[in-house]
């Protein structure tokens, strides 16, 4: 492109189209989200981005060059991926409550619109993929097109050499107090400038780069906690875990949702007392938000804060201790209960469960609900029949991690009232189902839907104590077992043990180790039901659609125990008795690790509390939530 010489008019011109071609590209990075939908909105701040970009082509034209075609397509393109990056930045916040990760989300894309599209007919879902095609094709030429038609326009304007360097000058100057206020240490002038799409990239390109680093366990990982002591304080009691999908603070800060659970919790209360539970509470900080539930599992069981899903990545590829392990190795059997387990789970190895009852191995007789498929109350039902039965056996040690209450919270499984049916394959009421399965997601609203959730948990939960109490001498079912056994492993070694973390193919060539064991089929028995401790808490809050911008991360933790000895140890560590506790959070959630097994020893060995969690280097949020990775290269296929 030639310059043109300076004349009278020309100065004009270039100024206003310069003018127009800025405020375009301003715009295209600096649109807020409207909340709580996906949809955007202009909003009146500067670009660090296009002031950087305006001042390099303002200067590449004061020193007589010009930008051709190809260098103008270039630009564009660059553009398209900072506003995808921008749509991302303001929308996952309002929709997720946490920022978006490209890297660790980008792998979870596919499991969402499984599950958008999980309740469609076929036709409708190839339509869509279709539509959505021609969509995001046309979409991408117009903007590339558009693009280099404004950035062209912009360059032909600064073949004005007055222009150029007054346009320079002046993208300079707003640049460099935007790079002044940011290097403060308070920026002030945060409402001004939008925060820039680049960096975001930076930051988390140069995480990994670290995070993926030969040496990174040791590096980014801290020790692991002792789980020092015994579990002599339990006296042989059960202890079932309970993470309550998406239980969160919002359901005491919400006055709405909190009188319409109040109820509930009432009920709740009730069934304990009656079948002989007291029960202490507290709210801890979850390592997650919206989504992520894995992360607030390994914090909890690993004693480590799994706020970086990297950091989750490195933990598997060591043998690092767990609850799960430290149970084990005072006699305990370990069960984790996984009604949303669909597939094999290699990261069930590093946990160390003597046994994994996966969705196949609960053989539910019932329809189907949603993309979940299996109703918690189902679940809980029959990991009662077959997990805490009396006789002898070993305690156990079980982790169910609940799925009815995960998002879109619909359709919700009509509650059976009739328990004594809920396992068999004639249990829920036709009618009744039908209205379930014909009430979509409102994805505008899902709130009431949510709470409905909610209450659905909390009075499972109730009934589930209840009738601890009513068959207390009635015994359960005979001694026997379901799930799948995980390969055997060397003994865990400790400390930190690096290794490779590439991701296994999902055809792995190891084959299973050990035939799934079924349910047991004989009747009853008379023994009585061992005693047991039940700690239920949220794994993290709901959508932020539900809770709102700037919610905590906070999430409730119950623990009922019929021994008052237990429930006054926790009340020391910071509990409060009944199920409302004071809103400040004790800490992290991986703190509960530490206080949970210093509870349950004999001796009550001094280990940090909630609050003195071991870190690993990132506070909430500070990074970002996605997909949980594959587990260790190593772990070896579970058997079906």
């Amino acid at each position: 492109m030639s310059v043109q010489r300076d004349s009278p008019a020309a100065p004009w011109k270039a100024a206003l189209t310069v003018s127009i071609a800025w405020l375009v590209l301003n715009a295209a990075l600096t649109f807020e989200n409207v909340w709580p939908t996906p949809g955007v909105r202009p909003a009146a701040a500067v670009s660090p981005e296009i002031l950087a970009l305006v001042a390099a082509l303002a200067g590449w034209a004061a020193m007589g060059r010009a930008v051709g075609p190809r260098g103008r397509r270039l630009i564009a393109w660059a553009l398209l991926f900072a506003v995808v990056g921008r749509y991302l930045q303001v929308t996952a916040p309002a929709l997720l409550g946490r920022p978006f990760n490209v890297y660790w989300d980008g792998r979870h894309v596919p499991q969402v619109l499984l599950l958008a599209a999980s309740e469609q007919p076929p036709w409708r879902v190839a339509l869509v993929v279709l539509g959505a095609a021609f969509v995001v094709g046309l979409s991408v030429w117009l903007m590339i097109r558009s693009g280099s038609w404004v950035i062209g326009r912009l360059c032909d304007a600064f073949a004005s050499k007055a222009v150029a360097r007054t346009v320079a000058g002046l993208a300079l100057a707003l640049f460099a107090v935007w790079g002044a206020d940011r290097l403060s240490g308070s920026p002030k002038l945060w409402r001004v400038y939008s925060h820039p799409v680049s960096l975001a990239y930076l930051e988390q390109g140069w995480f990994l780069a670290r995070a993926l680093a030969p040496g990174a366990v040791d590096r980014l990982l801290p020790a692991s906690p002792a789980f020092a002591g015994d579990v002599r304080a339990l006296a042989g009691a059960d202890v079932l875990v309970l993470f309550i999908e998406s239980y969160g603070a919002v359901t005491r800060d919400d006055p709405k949702m909190s009188a319409a659970l109040a109820p509930s919790h009432a009920r709740l209360v009730r069934a304990a007392d009656r079948a002989g539970f007291g029960v202490v509470s507290a709210f801890v900080r979850s390592p997650t938000f919206g989504g992520g539930s894995w992360l607030a599992h390994a914090s909890l069981l690993s004693g480590l804060a799994m706020d970086d899903p990297a950091h989750y990545h490195l933990m598997l590829t060591t043998r690092r201790p767990t609850l799960v392990s430290h149970f084990a190795a005072h006699g305990y059997e370990t069960v984790g209960w996984m009604p949303g387990l669909h597939k094999d789970w290699p990261e069930g190895s590093f946990y160390g469960y003597d046994r994994i009852v996966d969705a196949d191995a609960l053989q539910y007789p019932g329809p189907i609900f949603g993309f979940w498929r299996i109703p918690d109350q189902y679940s809980i039902a029959r990991l009662g029949a077959l997990e805490l039965y009396g006789g002898p056996r070993k305690p156990r040690f079980i982790v169910f991690p609940t799925i009815t209450s995960h998002v879109p919270f619909r359709p919700l499984p009509p509650y059976v009232a009739d328990r004594s049916r809920l396992l068999g394959g004639d249990a829920f009421d036709a009618a009744a189902v039908s209205r379930a399965l014909a009430e979509p997601p409102d994805w505008s609203n899902l709130t009431p839907a949510y709470t409905a959730g909610i209450e659905y948990s909390l009075r499972w939960l109730a009934d589930f104590l209840a009738d601890r109490a009513a068959n207390a001498h009635a015994g359960g079912l005979p001694a026997g077992e379901i799930g799948r056994r995980p390969a055997p492993e060397p003994e865990p070694t400790p400390g930190p043990t690096p290794g490779p973390t590439s991701e296994p193919t999902s055809e792995p060539t190891s084959e299973p180790s050990s035939e799934p064991v079924r349910a047991p089929t004989s009747a009853p028995r008379s023994e009585p039901t061992r005693p047991l401790v039940v700690v239920a808490l949220g794994d993290h809050q709901p959508t932020g659609m539900i809770t709102g911008p700037g919610a905590s991360w906070d999430v409730p933790v119950h623990v009922f125990a019929g021994d008052p000895r237990l429930l006054d140890r926790l009340e020391a560590a910071g509990f409060t008795r009944g199920l409302e506790a004071p809103r400040a959070p004790l800490g992290h959630m991986a703190g509960l690790a530490a206080t949970l097994s210093a509870a349950f020893s004999e001796a009550g060995v001094d280990v940090p509390g909630a609050a003195d969690a071991p870190r690993t280097g990132q506070e909430p949020g500070a990074q970002l939530t996605g997909a949980p990775p594959s587990g260790r290269p190593e772990a070896q296929r579970l058997a079906r």
